[in-house]
């Protein structure tokens, strides 16, 4: 295909520059540097269309739009995969509070206190009515009930591994 003022042997527009609008020697260089056939004095198009593919498939995790460099790298290492599997989890919590399937833990402390008061009324109720043998189940249950919350729940202040919450 001739185009306006394009050189049929060498598929340069006059002056040295094609029709992508880069010098001819930087099209040779970039051809040679990564691979793609497009330098010379003919071009498969066919091949130059694979070899970008090709380019594009190997290189895709640079052309992302995370400028993280750390994730992004091809090199590995110990506290880097600790790093990435962060980077994963925080993802991952963010997910789920956007999926409105965590609830922070001030909401939850404060409706667990609200709960603690009504049982404590009850409590109160109960010993008056029943004796304080009915107040101690009471409070065994309540205690029990402290315990498996704990371990459900865990304390950030004592455990940063805690159990990740599930996806239900």
């Amino acid at each position: 295909m001739n185009f306006p003022n394009n050189d049929p042997n060498t598929g340069t527009t006059l002056g040295g520059w094609t029709m992508s609008g880069r010098q001819t020697k930087v099209l040779n260089e970039q051809a040679e540097r990564y691979g793609i056939p497009f330098g010379g004095r003919s071009i498969n198009l066919p091949q130059v269309v694979r070899a970008l593919h090709e380019f594009l498939a190997a290189n895709a995790r640079r052309f992302i739009d995370d400028d993280d460099d750390l994730l992004n790298g091809n090199v590995s290492s110990p506290a880097l995969e600790r790093y990435r599997e962060e980077r994963a989890k925080l993802a991952r919590l963010d997910r789920l509070e956007r999926e409105q399937k965590l609830i922070p833990r001030d909401e939850i402390r404060q409706g667990l206190g609200q709960v603690a008061a009504i049982l404590r009324t009850a409590g109160d109720v109960l010993q008056r009515q029943c004796g304080n043998g009915a107040v101690e189940i009471l409070n065994e249950a309540l205690d029990d009930g402290v315990e498996a919350i704990a371990q459900l729940c865990g304390d950030a202040a004592d455990n940063d591994d805690q159990q990740e919450p599930d996806d239900r």
